[in-house]
């Protein structure tokens, strides 16, 4: 399974485009071949900030979309909305729970050191196994720096949306003493599945 992350600044007044523009390409994306889901979301903290997150079933799937009709339009309304735009591409390392249905979304960003890479990922996945009937989760490997991993978590209810929960218990792993680089809270303003 393949996850893109595209984070960025939109503009003031833009926002409203930026829906708009998601909203079409999503409805237009949901019957493309090797396509599972999308998600747009916006931070709880500044409202400025947003992320497009997708799910394929390979980043050739995914990459066709993207230099397709529907994903270049997409593109392009966001490149005139946004700035400091980032995109990054993962690997899904292990999953656990459902990511749909989801109100709201969290991103947790981690370095592991290659030698903890074995003992992170275990306790990741006990983890969110105990707690996948309230919590969807991907742990991503970035295809460019594979021993950055990132969390992406989804909820229902915002009272899920605790930082120690996706950073305390994980971080401790055997020994393992690992700090976030961030931790994001999103509000889902989008999502569509196949």
């Amino acid at each position: 399974m393949y996850i893109a992350i595209r984070q960025f600044t939109v503009d003031a007044g833009k926002t409203s485009d930026l829906t708009a523009a998601a909203e079409t390409a999503h409805a237009l994306t949901r019957g493309v071949e090797g396509f599972r889901w999308a998600m747009l979301l916006r931070s709880t903290d500044d409202a400025t900030k947003f992320a497009a997150a997708s799910m394929w079933l390979t980043a050739a799937a995914a990459t066709d979309w993207a230099i397709g009709t529907i994903g270049a339009a997409y593109d392009s309304v966001i490149t005139a909305v946004a700035s400091d735009s980032s995109l990054r591409e993962f690997d899904v390392a292990t999953a656990r729970g459902s990511m749909t249905p989801a109100e709201y979304a969290v991103i947790v960003e981690w370095e592991v050191p290659p030698e903890s890479v074995p003992a992170f990922s275990n306790r990741w996945n006990a983890l969110y196994h105990a707690v996948e009937d309230a919590i969807g989760s991907r742990l991503l490997r970035d295809l460019e720096q594979p021993n950055r991993y990132t969390g992406l978590h989804v909820v229902i209810k915002q009272d899920a949306l605790k930082s120690e929960t996706f950073v305390s218990d994980v971080a401790t792993a055997e020994g393992a003493a690992l700090k976030p680089a961030s931790v994001t809270h999103y509000s889902v303003v989008l999502l569509t599945e196949a």
